[in-house]
């Protein structure tokens, strides 16, 4: 599991929609696409019914994210800051 991954699918819950969420991500809708679907994967289930231009998040997905979001609020301070930008760019500290 990557941390790219863990911030498409959170982005993915948010909006409800690949389309919007790779536009907050800054990466195309394929890849996160791909990224949610290697992570679902990785998980051994589905996180998101899709349907059309929607998704739903499914209850596997519920407790992913409830799990996930507390896992990078622990993280996160001990991580480098570009880390967690939503740019591909890397910058000085």
């Amino acid at each position: 599991m990557e941390m790219h991954e863990i911030k498409y699918f959170l982005a993915a819950c948010r909006t409800l929609n690949f389309h919007r969420a790779a536009e907050l991500s800054h990466v195309s809708q394929p890849a996160l696409t791909r990224a949610v679907q290697k992570l679902e994967a990785e998980l051994g289930g589905h996180l998101f019914h899709r349907e059309r231009n929607q998704i739903r998040v499914t209850d596997f997905g519920r407790l992913m994210r409830s799990h996930l979001e507390q896992v990078l609020r622990e993280i996160r301070p001990r991580w480098p800051r570009r880390a967690f930008s939503n740019s591909k760019q890397h910058r000085s500290p």
